[in-house]
């Protein structure tokens, strides 16, 4: 019996794509396809980088990524708060197809030297405003906090 199940799939199978970096991201947290063969993968800063979390589109085909989220920019993001830094729960589809997830925190604000989430965290100018529901439409993000909507496209 083989203990490691990829090492039977041929390379001519297989394909790497290395996400970009530019930021400092180090940990993600779901990758999921569509009922029409799309792929979706969402990048995260965990630790001591404050970014604030991506989400790309991944072609199989071609082995290309397209950014199509960058939750920052998506977002009413105040620079000396801690960042949305990872789309937290799963990606999943409504039934209409779009896209809903929501970003979390575990990254310090950028004059934090380190995640201290407990003395940081409520803090009214650099604690964590809170997470924020994304649902996609066809053109637009719309982010839901605090029952206010703010749309961007991408």
């Amino acid at each position: 019996m083989k203990h490691n199940l990829l090492a039977g799939i041929p390379d001519e199978h297989t394909r790497f794509t290395q996400l970009p970096n530019e930021k400092g991201h180090n940990a993600s947290w779901d990758f999921c396809r569509s009922k029409d063969d799309r792929f979706f993968v969402s990048v995260c800063g965990e630790g001591e980088n404050p970014v604030s979390a991506l989400l790309y589109e991944y072609y199989p085909d071609t082995g290309n990524i397209r950014e199509i989220c960058d939750v920052a920019k998506a977002w009413v993001v105040d620079p000396a708060q801690m960042p949305p830094s990872k789309i937290h729960t799963s990606l999943d589809f409504l039934s209409d197809g779009r896209l809903i997830m929501a970003t979390h925190n575990t990254a310090p604000a950028p004059n934090h030297k380190r995640w201290l989430f407990e003395q940081h965290y409520e803090d009214i100018w650099e604690g964590y405003p809170g997470s924020i529901q994304i649902r996609t439409t066809s053109v637009y993000w719309e982010s839901l906090f605090r029952g206010k909507a703010f749309t961007a496209g991408f």
